[in-house]
């Protein structure tokens, strides 16, 4: 999204749709932010203290995969340290296929 001024209008609408899909079929949930103290208390999870929150939201919320470009701090040893499934890079819709049908 962050190029989509440059897309013509065809292209704007079909990315604006491949994105509405998206987010029907990862039926996204809206998590709570971590208090302060929890946050603290977690920093040595992930390099960037910017990006703990972050992470003990999608901890809390246990999700199938985190989905991220971030790879210099969601790296695979932070996947290891929470037990997350992180991927990165093109997203494949297939990723979260489960019993629903994509």
């Amino acid at each position: 999204m962050l190029h989509a001024e440059r897309l013509s209008a065809l292209d704007a609408d079909e990315l604006i749709e491949h994105y509405r899909r998206l987010v029907k079929l990862t039926d996204p949930e809206i998590v709570p932010y971590p208090k302060k103290m929890l946050v603290q208390s977690n920093l040595h999870l992930i390099r960037h203290a910017a990006d703990v929150p972050v992470l003990l939201s999608a901890m809390s919320s246990k999700p199938d995969w985190l989905l991220t470009h971030n790879t210099k701090y969601f790296t695979q040893a932070v996947a290891n340290r929470t037990g997350l499934r992180i991927a990165s890079g093109p997203f494949h819709l297939s990723l979260g296929k489960s019993k629903r049908e994509i």
